[in-house]
């Protein structure tokens, strides 16, 4: 794989990833964008065309596009028809968007080679940060900030093949929240004012009467004031949950949580986390550092008693769907972090 900094135009030399195809065959590819922040990458295959045919495992009506703009945790199926000159091509990734991500925008190269090709990289010229030919006439899908006509297709203008449950498409939603952010700046005097940040926790009235408040687990996202590795002597003690009999933090209120948990672990010790998924949602910021900074929460769908059963077959390792494919897949978004962009996970079909 080659990369290359739009910058100091530094380029990182490493052996490409190389996918081979027999002449006259068709290909199914998955492209996953492993990326963490706003920028999208423009993805495509030296004169081949794409024919999308699912985003995030689920299946479309085939669209001929040339390339793709692909934004962080989008995945896209495609079919490469192998019918062009034996030779080898270049497949590009580049990084593009508003002009912090053109400034940095990285280049990451592979080659699809026609077996039978003797050559180990395509007798073109890399096509480096401008794209080149693959810029010209053709059709992208999910151009940035288009109005989803000319050359562009948007993922809203998709059609599933599918069957789903058209109550969705009823424009009159059954619940519907609202959860407003915005971002302040406050001045140095406000930092160091005690009882200034507000922590916007606030009930949601429901139709019924009753008062909803989002928490996770009744955990509040109370965060210590200051890190607790390095600057625990800064931290007021009333911060913290007191600790039980048994090691465990406990809440002094059982109704809900306010206090920060921290649990004492021996140097050397080995810690075992166990997570159960029961249908509960993670919605969070797109950006994984957005993520990580506590801008997410988790909503229950459901009681117990509503949440799915197991799929029958269901595997323990491997592949998510049972063998029988009895039960159609959910639609998820993913962020898979430091994996390569292209992935070695083409598919012969025909």
């Amino acid at each position: 794989m080659c990369s290359q900094d739009a910058v100091s135009a530094n380029v990182t030399r490493a052996p490409y990833s190389e996918f081979i195809v027999i002449p006259g065959r068709r290909y199914r590819f998955r492209v996953i964008g492993a990326t963490c922040n706003h920028c999208y990458v423009r993805f495509g295959v030296e004169d081949h065309s794409l024919k999308l045919i699912a985003t995030d495992g689920h299946s479309v009506k085939p669209v001929q596009v040339d390339y793709l703009e692909i934004a962080s945790g989008e995945r896209y199926d495609f079919v490469i028809e192998a019918k062009r000159e034996v030779r080898s091509y270049w497949i590009v990734a580049r990084g593009m968007g508003d002009n912090s991500c053109e400034m940095y925008s990285g280049l990451q190269l592979a080659i699809l080679r026609y077996k039978g090709s003797n050559e180990e990289t395509p007798e073109t010229e890399e096509p480096g940060l401008i794209f080149n030919s693959l810029t010209r006439r053709w059709e992208v899908l999910n151009p940035q900030n288009s109005t989803c006509s000319g050359d562009g297709v948007c993922i809203a203008q998709l059609d599933t093949v599918e069957n789903f449950d058209r109550r969705i498409l009823n424009p009159d939603p059954d619940v519907s929240f609202t959860l407003t952010f915005g971002y302040t700046h406050p001045s140095v005097e406000e930092l160091f004012k005690p009882n200034i940040y507000k922590r916007f926790t606030f009930p949601v009235p429901r139709p019924d009467g009753l008062l909803t408040l989002f928490w996770i687990n009744n955990i509040s996202e109370t965060n210590p004031p200051s890190p607790v590795l390095s600057q625990r002597q800064d931290i007021p003690s009333d911060v913290f949950c007191e600790e039980g009999s048994n090691g465990v933090p406990q809440c002094r209120n059982q109704t809900t949580c306010s206090c920060f948990h921290m649990l004492r672990v021996k140097r050397g010790a080995v810690t075992q986390f166990v997570l159960m998924d029961k249908c509960y949602w993670l919605f969070h910021c797109h950006f994984l550092y957005h993520h990580t900074a506590g801008m997410s929460m988790v909503i229950q769908v459901g009681n117990f008693l509503d949440m799915p059963p197991v799929p029958s077959k269901f595997p323990k390792c491997g592949n998510y769907l049972p063998t029988d494919h009895s039960d159609p897949p959910r639609k998820s978004t993913i962020i898979e972090t430091f994996i390569s962009w292209l992935q070695n996970a083409s598919q012969l079909i025909s």
